[in-house]
């Protein structure tokens, strides 16, 4: 029995540390980049162990999921009018608009993990991260530049109505730009 204890404790404590590498982490494949579904388990799953760490929803992409908010804060003041009041600023990380190019979901993952694990949020700044805004173009994965070199496969550069969102900013065709100025002029970031 005094085997058996230290033994099943390494085993938690490497289990939960396991748990907290990216999807690009723990893949073999360092030519891999997550998928939308692995990128909101990872997130849900981070928040749940986190209470300076809150997910929030907005309105539907126009493949119909939602908009997903990833709220960093030190204080854990996720209403925006106590963020307002505390006077703190807001950085906002937009990641995936086109996710051919899916460095910055993976990098907002370790990011995010690594300052919640540190214990090393900003005390004035609240840091807002959409986990991935072209979901639709996520979902669509597999290879439509055949010149780029990497990852083995991700999402394509259009949403589902094949729009550019890095282009629909001003127009705002598509609802997944609507539900982002949602974010910006509802949410912690009208303020700024």
């Amino acid at each position: 029995m005094k085997i058996f204890a230290p033994v099943l404790s390494a085993c938690l404590f490497a289990g939960a540390a396991h748990a907290q590498l990216t999807p690009f982490e723990l893949s073999k494949d360092k030519n891999y980049t997550a998928t939308y579904a692995r990128v909101i388990s990872y997130y849900t799953k981070l928040a749940k162990t986190n209470p300076q760490m809150k997910l929030i929803n907005y309105g539907t992409t126009d493949i119909g999921k939602p908009l997903t908010l990833v709220v960093l804060s030190r204080d854990k003041v996720f209403d925006p009018a106590a963020i307002k009041k505390q006077n703190k600023r807001v950085l906002l990380i937009n990641n995936g608009i086109h996710p051919g190019e899916p460095e910055g979901i993976d990098a907002s993952m370790m990011f995010a993990r690594d300052l919640l694990k540190k214990n090393a949020l900003p005390k004035n700044v609240v840091i807002c991260i959409v986990a991935l805004y072209n979901i639709d173009g996520s979902l669509n994965r597999g290879l439509s530049r055949i010149n780029q070199n990497g990852p083995s496969a991700y999402g394509f550069r259009g949403n589902s109505r094949n729009l550019d969102l890095n282009r629909d900013f001003i127009k705002v065709d598509s609802r997944n730009t609507i539900a982002l100025e949602t974010i910006i002029n509802t949410g912690t970031l009208k303020y700024f």
